[in-house]
């Protein structure tokens, strides 16, 4: 790990061989750490952990149970919203001062609005500055 004390985590599940964000965040520039976050039920873990190595965090939904309200009335796991919660943890665990939480499936970045606030369209390609 550099020296920075930023990253990106990607939130993903059963998509090993297709985390888009990836190549959209390096395509728009950002050279940054980026981590998979996986939880520990899924299949995929160890093609993960094939593929991305040490940049693979893996939490357990378990050690979460009860400490957020769900918002909803189902017994189901099967929600991000656990985690969202767990990645605060990690991101302390690593020391980084700033994060950026993703999903796996962005595939641009885009900015809208220019610095007058005039819509204006285009595609992001230095990330980092």
């Amino acid at each position: 790990m550099n020296n920075r004390r930023y990253a990106i985590f990607i939130l993903t599940y059963g998509r090993a061989k297709n985390i888009y964000t990836i190549d959209a965040l390096r395509d728009a520039g950002y050279s940054g750490e980026i981590y998979i976050f996986c939880d520990d039920q899924d299949p995929q873990l160890n093609e993960y952990k094939k593929r991305y190595g040490d940049f693979v965090l893996v939490f357990s939904k378990q050690d979460y149970e009860g400490k957020f309200d769900k918002m909803d009335n189902f017994e189901r796991r099967d929600v991000v919203v656990y985690a969202r919660n767990a990645v605060w943890d990690f991101a302390k665990q690593l020391d980084l001062e700033y994060f950026i939480v993703a999903d796996d499936d962005y595939i641009d970045f885009f900015i809208n609005i220019d610095s007058k606030g005039n819509y204006k369209h285009s595609k992001i390609k230095e990330m980092d500055i």
